[in-house]
């Protein structure tokens, strides 16, 4: 059995995509928050419909997106933090990294870091410089 329905899914993927029409529709909103969480866009239906989520889903349900994106906003400063360090230490020894994804692909993509689940880092190195990063 899953812990939400194909009409939670639904309304979890609208307002990710910033869509929050019909949320007076909603009957389960505890199933959309963790349709939400489960696939990975409940800091990104935060980000872009955070209002309106505040003006339809009860207090608590409010209170979840809320925390869910505040934890994973705290998450993606650390690994800002640890990128940096590590981008620093690569610079001193003459290697010039390329970061491809991370926390600023999704400012790029997003307008907010915090709205990258993963926090994984992806970096190219130049071949002539790999042989230093090892």
């Amino acid at each position: 059995m899953t812990a939400f329905g194909r009409d939670e899914l639904l309304h979890a993927v609208r307002l990710a995509l910033g869509r929050d029409d019909g949320l007076d529709t909603v009957r389960d909103w505890e199933g959309v928050l963790r349709a939400a969480i489960a696939e990975r866009c409940a800091t990104l239906a935060w980000l872009r419909c955070g209002t309106a989520i505040a003006a339809a889903a009860p207090s608590g349900i409010t209170a979840g997106f809320r925390t869910h994106f505040a934890t994973n906003a705290a998450r993606m400063r650390l690994a800002l933090l640890a990128s940096d360090a590590a981008t620093s230490a690569l610079r001193g020894a003459n290697v010039s990294p390329i970061m491809l994804k991370g926390p600023a692909l999704a400012v790029r993509l997003y307008g907010d870091a915090a709205a990258r689940v993963c926090s994984d880092l992806d970096w190219f190195v130049p071949a002539p410089m790999r042989e230093k990063v090892h």
